[in-house]
């Protein structure tokens, strides 16, 4: 069978190997996934995991799939990466690391402290995006918030980093899951 060119894809199909899917499940999953190419619409994209997210939902249990999708975060190293490391080389605590992670602007939006000790963040709705989705821009209609567990993966590994704990993602709203009505909002409790 041809293979996508899509690393989107190609990084779904890599983890559902690595959480050992069964093979009959996966294939289901990534039905029609070989014909999403570095020249695909956006728009057929953004259809394409519509689908193989419904799937998902239908097919693997929740705990499963969001670490498949965390699993796909992308952007880990680099200039955010260095940033991170910084923060967390300048600064003791953790409400002084999350100041200076607001004042970078760029690692995931506003990021705050709440009454339960959670890191929350939630994405920049005034710039060049706006209030959508910046890896499927062209959504037509809403994608299921499994899909946003990609950007929390990458999230909680530039929060990890920057702030010295380990953390669990949760979702809470996205562009992609509410049709570009609500901006990215996650919250990631400390593990101890």
């Amino acid at each position: 069978m041809k293979k996508s060119t899509d690393r989107r894809v190609l990084k779904l199909a890599e983890q559902l190997e690595v959480a050992k899917i069964d093979q009959e499940i996966t294939d289901q999953i990534l039905e029609g996934g070989e014909q999403i190419g570095k020249t695909t619409r956006p728009e057929k994209i953004a259809d394409w995991f519509r689908g193989a997210m419904l799937k998902m939902d239908n097919l693997i249990d929740e705990k499963n799939r969001y670490a498949i999708r965390e699993g796909c975060a992308c952007l880990l190293a680099g200039q955010k990466e260095k940033s991170c490391l910084r923060v967390a080389q300048e600064h003791k605590s953790l409400e002084d690391r999350v100041k200076a992670l607001n004042d970078l602007h760029y690692i995931c939006g506003e990021v705050w402290i709440d009454e339960n000790g959670d890191i929350n963040t939630r994405g920049d709705t005034t710039g060049k995006y706006g209030n959508k989705c910046v890896c499927l821009i062209e959504a037509k209609e809403p994608v299921s918030i499994t899909y946003c567990y990609c950007c929390g993966g990458h999230f909680k590994h530039h929060l990890q980093t920057a702030l010295g704990v380990r953390l669990a993602c949760m979702a809470i709203t996205t562009p992609l899951s509410t049709g570009n009505k609500t901006p990215c909002t996650f919250r990631f409790k400390i593990v101890k």
